[in-house]
């Protein structure tokens, strides 16, 4: 009997949410195809008939959308520019962006994966393609901070270079704690910490415009 196209999605859609579950569980290195097919309950040629091994499930669990999951929204903001403020503008979307980060539990399960099998031979292309776009966003971040240094709006102590790569270091260590750390609240988190460390930039407090 031929599956429809519904049944397949269906299908594959409980092989991902099993991988998640197990990946979680395990980590990479010690799932098995075998595993994923139990908990998705399906037999290991059913999966098979979707992806060829455990790292193109990885990567299928990181890419694509499921359930209103996409990985683009754990990519840094773009970074417009409003013509006013430009230390203001770069604090304003990394707090919008890390509170609505903050508040998407299928994100911070993927970060989580992302981060324990980040050193795993076999996810080469997936860490990669993760990182280009993340690099991306972040040459657009420097831009900015740079902006704001040619503006005139950092203290004599910062410039935007370095103001840039503390911002960087304050980011790695809030999303790795969130993700890792299930008491971790990363919207209050990453007030508490970038709010004084951008007024720490400009010598004053800046607005900040949060999204309702």
């Amino acid at each position: 009997m031929r599956r429809t196209k519904e049944e397949a999605e269906r299908t594959r859609a409980s092989i991902l949410l099993s991988a998640e579950s197990t990946f979680l569980k395990n980590g990479f290195a010690e799932t098995t195809l075998a595993q994923i097919a139990e908990g998705a309950n399906l037999t290991r040629g059913a999966v098979h008939w979707h992806f060829d091994d455990k790292a193109a499930i990885f990567s299928a669990l990181v890419f694509e959308s499921l359930e209103g999951y996409s990985w683009r929204k754990f990519m840094l903001p773009a970074f417009v520019y409003s013509g006013e403020n430009a230390l203001s503008d770069i604090q304003s979307q990394l707090l919008n962006w890390l509170i609505d980060l903050g508040n998407d539990a299928s994100c911070r399960r993927r970060i989580a994966l992302l981060l324990r099998a980040r050193h795993e031979n076999a996810l080469v292309q997936t860490i990669q393609k993760i990182e280009i776009e993340h690099n991306t966003r972040s040459a657009l971040m420097l831009q900015s901070f740079r902006r704001a240094e040619t503006l005139g709006e950092f203290v004599p102590c910062w410039d935007g270079t370095t103001a840039f790569r503390a911002v960087t270091w304050a980011l790695k260590g809030l999303s790795t704690e969130w993700a890792l750390n299930a008491s971790t609240e990363l919207a209050s988190e990453a007030r508490g910490l970038l709010v004084p460390l951008f007024q720490s930039f400009s010598g004053s407090a800046l607005k900040v415009a949060l999204r309702e």
